[in-house]
């Protein structure tokens, strides 16, 4: 936490389908165990800093993702910080077997000022990324109440993602989940530090 009054949240939702009553279990190693552990080593290596960030960092699981973003829809109903001085990352699918690209969406063209400052740094680190829109993940909430809100997602489509075979050994690229962790680390140095 810092004394000053703008705030960087960096999420992902930790939910997945799980498992029915008599039927099938769905792992989700990529939708969305990806996202949480690339955030929970983000926190890792930025508590390893000696140097205090001038920005308060917030790190943020969300629940109800996949019920229509319940948890995410929460906490922007109900935010702890202003949404207004609010950069929030979402992370969300990273990671993916033969995915090639990382996905920067925003959402309604709110976010254009992160989405192309974090262009830059995936440019700056040879990452190949693409600015988009998508609304269908936790930053749309806080994008619709005022915050710079990008989502960052390896989305080429992976037909084992909602699937039981969702496992780490089938759906996640560990040079491509490395890839995200370096593109926000560089965002939030940038940011913060």
């Amino acid at each position: 936490t810092s004394d000053n009054n703008e705030y960087i949240v960096i999420g992902a939702h930790l939910d997945h389908l799980g498992g029915y009553d008599n039927g099938p279990y769905y792992p989700g190693a990529l939708d969305n165990a990806s996202g949480i552990a690339t955030m929970l080593e983000i926190a890792r290596i930025l508590r390893g800093l000696e140097e205090a960030p001038q920005k308060t960092i917030v790190f943020m699981a969300f629940n109800g993702e996949e019920v229509c973003l319940a948890g995410s829809e929460f906490y922007a109903s109900n935010p702890l910080f202003p949404l207004a001085s609010t950069t929030m990352i979402n992370i969300d699918m990273v990671g993916s077997k033969g995915a090639n690209t990382i996905e920067l969406a925003g959402y309604h063209r709110q976010s254009n000022y992160t989405q192309n400052m974090l262009k830059w740094f995936a440019d700056n680190l040879s990452i190949s990324a693409r600015i988009s829109n998508i609304a269908s993940s936790d930053h749309v909430h806080f994008a619709a109440r005022g915050s710079q809100s990008v989502m960052i997602t390896h989305i080429e489509e992976n037909p084992l993602s909602h699937t039981i075979l969702d496992t780490y050994d089938n759906t996640i690229d560990l040079e491509l989940l490395n890839d995200a962790i370096e593109l926000v680390l560089s965002f939030i140095m940038n940011q913060a530090y």
